[in-house]
């Protein structure tokens, strides 16, 4: 079962972890040279402003015909950072089945990573009287402001996977958040390579800078990586998609000859690393790290048997896109009874409520345990609860 399948893994991989950092305290080797990623947006203290009035989302011929053809309930309107990841889209799938099935039309606005496209988008949607709004951000603080007009206009919004900063400026702007524990996932990943590695050797990373679900993975994954003196950081580089990663690999193999593994912020950019090398034929000497858990990860990790594509964080996007449109459907209603949260930090200010859903660590001894995206799954069944207190928290 699924579960205890999980349950046991997550058992086994916590001993090593803790072996091995038991190990690393003892043993010396090159300073540490990662640094945390920057947040998008800024500081911490960034003061977000009003957006500016800007030319309008451009809507399509195809958008337009499904905002004409419309049912009696209304449009429930999908703001993604892009629509070109395929962890992205499932998740689009998941929210238009579960707005499909309570009777609402759900229509995507791509922002293609450009915030400013975004803000347009969500000025669109607010003139065009959707019942609720869905946005993954590209800028967690710029995107206040906008959030802040649909507010105005009396429509709920939930974020999903792509949040808001948890800070004062976002109380009671939005819903709440739904989403992947991205930061947790970054620490799975860096505890799996620190151990694949025994705390020794060089690294690269391709991160994404420019999305708040992307620099949490990297700051998770810098936050165990600051307890290995013996990883050395080598090379950074931006990718989220298959071309990048390629060329960002080839790149770094070029510079650094001696590499020994790759951390990737997402899946799409790992399978253009792994084409890399297997087309240098340097499969056998650097390993892949990443997120997501998409097919052709999946495909890739069993071609190498887990040797070159070794490790995969998996999402549950049919999980974060079925609860967020359920979650915002219960705001459109007055439903409250039909919420659904599972976070609450002691100690923490709770500027809205949020719902996480836990990675599942993916290694070729695991594989088979995790279902494909479009299985449906009841997030009563995943351990969702993050394990807040990790090894490495001081």
């Amino acid at each position: 079962m699924l579960v205890n399948s999980m349950k046991r893994y997550k058992l086994v991989f916590l001993v090593l972890v803790f072996a091995l950092v038991a190990a690393s305290c003892n043993s010396t080797g090159s300073t540490e040279t990662t640094t945390t990623a920057a947040a998008p947006g800024g500081t911490d203290n960034t003061t977000a402003t009003e957006p500016s009035a800007g030319a309008d989302y451009n809507i399509d011929d195809s958008t337009q015909q499904q905002i004409d053809s419309a049912g009696s309930k209304g449009i429930i309107g999908l703001s993604y950072n892009t629509t070109e990841i395929p962890v992205v889209a499932a998740q689009q799938e998941a929210n238009r089945l579960a707005a499909e099935a309570a009777g609402y039309d759900a229509i995507v606005f791509d922002a293609r990573f450009d915030s400013a496209e975004q803000i347009a988008s969500i000025r669109t949607m607010i003139q065009l009287g959707v019942k609720g709004i869905i946005i993954s951000a590209i800028d967690d603080r710029a995107i206040i402001p906008a959030l802040q007009l649909a507010k105005d206009a009396g429509i709920p919004v939930v974020m999903e996977d792509g949040g808001v900063a948890h800070s004062p400026e976002a109380e009671g702007l939005i819903v709440g958040y739904v989403g992947a524990d991205n930061f947790r996932a970054g620490e799975l990943d860096a505890e799996y390579l620190a151990r694949r590695l025994n705390g020794k050797g060089k690294i690269a990373v391709m991160g994404f800078r420019a999305i708040s679900a992307a620099y949490e993975r990297e700051n998770g994954f810098n936050n165990v990586l600051k307890h290995y003196p013996g990883i050395e950081y080598v090379s950074y580089a931006e990718a989220v998609g298959v071309p990048a990663g390629l060329k960002n690999m080839q790149d770094f193999m070029q510079r650094t000859p001696d590499l020994d593994a790759v951390y990737c912020i997402n899946d799409p950019g790992c399978e253009g690393a792994y084409q890399a090398l297997i087309a240098a034929g340097k499969q056998d000497q650097i390993f892949l790290v990443s997120n997501d858990a998409d097919p052709l990860a999946l495909d890739y990790m069993r071609e190498s048997n887990g040797q070159t594509y070794a490790y995969t964080s998996a999402q549950w996007p049919q999980v974060m896109g079925k609860v967020a449109v359920e979650n915002l459907i219960a705001a459109i209603e007055g439903n409250d009874d039909a919420f659904q949260w599972n976070v609450e930090i002691i100690g923490e200010p709770q500027y809205f409520p949020r719902f996480f859903v836990a990675p599942f660590p993916i290694t070729i001894d695991t594989i088979d345990d995790y279902p494909a995206w479009t299985t449906a799954v009841d997030y009563r069944d995943i351990d969702s609860t993050p394990p807040w207190v990790s090894p490495y928290d001081k």
